[in-house]
């Protein structure tokens, strides 16, 4: 009833009511509409993250299958096998570097070696090797990479 005597008493004051409301609404939607459309500059760019990733895997793809049949095609066929003094048998050193071979120990790799490659590799005799302190030996693989 206040506002009702007030609006009969001053006509403007009811119209200023409304217009302070309607800026109001209005602001408030014209803040929900930047948030809106900042939200939806994230997603874009996301998407565009997503989209530029997902390519570049498929490259990745592509290159990997490319390089894969490339390997098996190009890749020099293995020097025949020779058998070492005990019978087991022997690779070249750099069969040995190159990763790990069917039936190979991997914690032996020196006793694949052949005694002329052995001596190669390692400036002694497979022997002389043989009779050094374990700590010495592993030192050795270590440093030849076969460890």
């Amino acid at each position: 009833a206040g506002k009702l005597f007030k609006s009969l008493e001053d006509p403007g004051e009811q119209q200023r009511d409304e217009v302070d409301s309607n800026a109001a609404a209005s602001s408030s939607t014209s803040d929900l509409l930047q948030i809106i459309k900042s939200k939806d500059k994230q997603l874009k760019a996301k998407d565009e993250i997503v989209a530029q990733r997902d390519a570049e895997i498929e490259r990745l793809k592509t290159l990997l299958s490319q390089n894969t049949h490339e390997d098996k095609v190009a890749s020099p066929p293995l020097p025949p096998q020779a058998q070492t003094q005990e019978g087991t048998s022997s690779y070249t050193y750099s069969q040995l570097l190159g990763g790990t071979l069917a039936g190979v120990d991997p914690t032996k790799k020196e006793s694949y070696l052949s005694p002329s490659e052995f001596s190669k590799v390692f400036g002694m005799s497979p022997s002389e090797f043989s009779s050094l302190p374990t700590w010495k030996k592993n030192a050795i693989k270590k440093e030849k990479r076969l460890f």
